[in-house]
């Protein structure tokens, strides 16, 4: 059930408001003291909407609201403040920037009241619908992502079989395309696993003291086959400080900067892996030579709700979902990833990781 929490010093005005709030659908925390209404803030998740006073002694409405606000899973809470007179524009507009919605004048009207407050409950039944079904939609993508890839992932070996063995068989150009199209399957139900993943916070990081060159060599070994394809040249720079970091998860960054480099890169060209001791930590790029990135793009390269995909040098196409992928993994790790890149003159895509440590 729908919560309302109500504020009021005086305690006329309270038991008021809430027989007035318990003539609807909801379940009413009505507090006398602004000290005890935070702290229950704080220990309750999900609060529909919240009546304050807005002139009470020690903590008054106005400051509340802020300090309720302040708190991440209240931020968007919505605050009617209730007052004693009449409110100069000065105090309307104060009583905004600390997140109100609206104003009620005390001695309360009934009717106006309950009809603000049923006005956010029935909006917020109607988020906690929408969310719900966001949630639905998710799980039935792990589902159905995650009964298709052992299929496919067997059909993706017996393929590979059959083109390393071609002796006696005409069909070797066929099959090849058709590698290409599951191997595009394949990798957009990881993305999609690892996307839905990330949303539902189910995503793990477990850093720890680690060797980056091994992360670099597993990176490097996923996206050999396709750098063959186009006789692109992998150049790996290691270095021997450790790092702190996941490495199955770091392995997923080097694997989709790699092959989203590949991808936009020339036959014939070469793509830099490197890693550095700097001051702030260890230094990682992945740079290449290819077609580049428009200014306007890069804002939208790492938005998963985006999925932007451009078609490749060899008309390669994508999921949409590796660089935002990449750019959650890395947030993860509490670093950040940085994008240089005009058109015609290449990518590099860079972040800083947390030197090793016992």
């Amino acid at each position: 059930m729908a919560k309302v929490l109500i504020v009021d010093d005086d305690p006329t005005f309270l038991l008021m408001a809430k027989a007035f709030a318990e003539k609807l659908d909801c379940e009413v925390e009505a507090f006398e003291n602004s000290k005890q209404a935070l702290q229950y803030a704080k220990d309750e998740n999900d609060i529909a909407v919240a009546v304050f006073d807005v002139e009470m002694p020690g903590m008054g409405g106005f400051e509340l609201a802020k300090k309720i606000k302040d708190i991440e899973r209240h931020s968007e809470l919505p605050v009617i403040f209730m007052t004693g007179s009449k409110v100069d524009e000065k105090s309307i507009t104060h009583g905004y920037k600390m997140g109100a919605v609206d104003y009620v004048i005390k001695p309360l009207n009934a009717l106006m009241f309950k009809s603000k407050l049923a006005c956010f409950l029935n909006l917020h039944a109607k988020q906690k619908k929408l969310e719900n079904l966001v949630e639905q939609n998710r799980r039935f993508v792990g589902i159905v992502s995650h009964d298709l890839r052992s299929p496919l992932t067997d059909v993706q070996g017996v393929i590979e079989f059959l083109i390393d063995f071609p002796e006696g068989r005409e069909d070797t150009e066929m099959l090849k395309s058709l590698k290409t199209r599951v191997n595009g399957m394949v990798e957009l139900i990881h993305d999609l696993l690892d996307v839905t993943a990330i949303e539902t916070g189910k995503i793990v990081v477990n850093p720890e003291k680690m060797d980056l060159g091994d992360v670099f060599d597993e990176g490097v070994s996923l996206v050999q086959l396709q750098a063959k394809e186009k006789n692109v040249d992998l150049v790996v720079t290691k270095i021997d400080t450790p790092v702190n970091g996941d490495p199955k998860r770091l392995v997923q960054v080097v694997q989709n900067l790699l092959s989203n480099a590949i991808k936009f890169s020339k036959e014939n060209d070469s793509i830099e892996l490197k890693a550095q001791l700097q001051e702030e930590g260890i230094y990682v790029h992945v740079k290449d030579g290819g077609m580049g990135i428009p200014e306007d793009k890069i804002p939208k390269l790492f938005d998963k709700h985006e999925q932007t995909t451009t078609l490749g040098t060899n008309n390669e196409k994508g999921t949409g979902f590796g660089l935002p992928l990449v750019n959650e993994i890395i947030e993860a790790h509490g670093a950040q990833i940085k994008v240089e890149s005009a058109p015609g003159k290449g990518s590099c895509f860079s972040f800083i990781l947390p030197v090793g440590k016992d």
